[in-house]
């Protein structure tokens, strides 16, 4: 904890109160919570000046001001980039990020320098001046090295009730995930105030069927397992009840792609007592944060994540004079006015923490810049990285907009035109698996008039194209699709058109 600043007081003091609206904050912390003290606080119109602000729809800014010693500051941000909703905000921390909430609550001369905590908006409703007309939120915060909560309540216009004794299920905050990785469901966060809770259930409400492990715990987990190309969504439903069969839910949201998709992270993996990754493994993707991808001024690559894991920049750069192209590059340095001439360039920092004398290597397994222009569109590099000769090695993976090698390549024969009657062959024959794996085929119509297609599981797939009456249009378009799938599962798509033309 420490004192608050005093301009603070200033701005509280001088916040203006709702005119003509029922508003009411209610705080309740938990005996040693070092903002309220264990003392309940009960705050109205008519015992205190409250402000209450809907900040362009991202965040809610509170000020409650009784007196000198009565004086506080509700603050509930959305993620980064994201609108305020009706809905459970978990694992909220004082600063917002991409996907995940911001709170900060503070008074009496005091703040938490870091906390965590949730809260829930169970009504938000805006007039026809966008100005807020309705409230009903519910938080728990709790400061970094604290283990007393502070509870609170705030309604504005609501006729919902204060329940500080029900359950609250907290699903965590949606997220994203790998194809054929184990991906946690964690909803151990939930709890009950004077109660216990006593059972646990999750259900999927939504995506393709997973087999949920431990579905009657606070934590289950899933495998997502051959989804389509695109990837899938899944949804999955909370329920908690405590010892009086009080029950509270909440979902949370969980996006994977395809494995065979365009894949888009940064993967570390630190050895013991590694200065950078500190001995932990480290998974950066965009439904975290923000990727960014550059042309470095060295001839390179600049890589920038920022978000609600801890932000890391990598470079990679081709000796002097050289382009970077695929290759190795070995005998890597940190970038420094020092650098030895004709040796690549390597740094990787995360959190802030970074090698002065950085040494290692890359391997640039793909390049795409298909403008030209020395922006590039796709990237693929392996690496390997240690502070100082002989010291602890930091290996990762960059992935930006690159397509899996193991992914095959689906070939369809050109666009056709049939007569009528007569017999059509698509060919996909020419698809091929650069990792010699068995192919297997799939062929589907997506549009025209609907026809029968033969030995569509196969490279070649034949259909008669249809002899329509003589009013019909005298050309139709037919769309196929082909899929093409290895044996790990890895899968690519091409399509075909086929016209029909009138013998007229």
């Amino acid at each position: 904890m420490r004192t608050i600043e005093y301009f603070l007081v200033i701005c509280l003091m001088l916040a203006a109160p709702l005119t003509g609206a029922a508003v009411q904050v209610t705080l309740d912390g938990e005996p040693g919570e070092p903002l309220t003290q264990g003392y309940p606080y009960y705050f109205d119109s008519s015992n205190a000046r409250i402000s209450v602000t809907h900040d362009a729809g991202e965040a809610l800014r509170i000020s409650v001001y009784r007196s000198a010693n009565d004086l506080f500051s509700l603050n509930f941000e959305a993620p980064a980039g994201q609108q305020l909703a009706a809905t459970t905000y978990a694992r909220v921390t004082r600063q917002r990020a991409v996907n995940r909430a911001g709170m900060n609550v503070s008074g009496n001369g005091q703040f938490c320098a870091a906390s965590a905590g949730m809260f829930e908006i169970l009504e938000l409703e805006l007039g026809d001046d966008s100005q807020l007309d309705r409230l009903a939120l519910d938080f728990r915060q709790r400061c970094a090295g604290q283990e007393e909560d502070l509870f609170g309540h705030v309604r504005l216009n609501s006729s919902l009730p204060v329940d500080r004794s029900r359950p609250f299920a907290v699903a965590g905050r949606d997220k994203g995930g790998f194809e054929d990785d184990r991906i946690l469901l964690n909803g151990s966060d939930s709890f009950v105030r004077d109660a216990q809770l006593v059972s646990y259930r999750w259900r999927q409400r939504a995506g393709p069927p997973a087999r949920l492990i431990g579905a009657h715990k606070p934590r289950a987990r899933f495998w997502p397992r051959d989804l389509p190309l695109g990837g899938a969504t899944f949804e999955f439903e909370l329920t908690v009840t405590d010892n009086r069969g009080l029950k509270d839910r909440d979902a949370v949201a969980v996006t994977v792609p395809s494995k065979s998709d365009p894949q888009f992270f940064i993967s570390l993996d630190s050895d013991s007592s590694e200065l950078i990754g500190l001995g932990r493994k480290w998974r950066l993707t965009p439904h975290d944060g923000v990727l960014s991808l550059a042309a470095s001024d060295t001839g390179g690559l600049a890589v920038r994540y920022r978000g609600s894991q801890p932000n890391a920049t990598l470079n990679f750069s081709p000796p002097q004079g050289a382009r970077l192209a695929p290759a190795l590059y070995d005998y890597a340095t940190a970038f420094s006015a020092d650098a030895q001439p004709g040796l690549p360039g390597i740094n990787v920092r995360l959190a802030g923490r970074r090698c002065p004398d950085a040494i290692g290597r890359f391997r640039l397994l793909s390049l795409e810049d298909r403008a030209g222009a020395h922006h590039p569109d796709a990237v693929a590099v392996d690496f390997r990285q240690r502070c100082f000769p002989g010291g602890p090695e930091l290996t990762g993976k960059l992935r930006y907009n690159a397509v899996p090698l193991e992914v095959p390549v689906a070939r369809v024969s050109p666009e056709l035109a049939a007569a009528p009657g007569s017999m059509v062959t698509l060919d996909g024959s020419a698809s091929r698996d650069l990792q010699q794996d068995r192919l297997s085929y799939r062929w589907r119509q997506l549009s025209g008039r609907p026809v029968q297609l033969q030995q569509n599981e196969g490279p070649l797939a034949r259909f008669v194209m249809p002899d329509y009456e003589a009013d019909v249009t005298p050309m139709d378009r037919y769309l196929f699709e082909l899929i093409v799938e290895d044996e790990k599962g890895y899968k690519s798509v091409a399509e075909t058109e086929v016209s029909r033309v009138s013998e007229t």
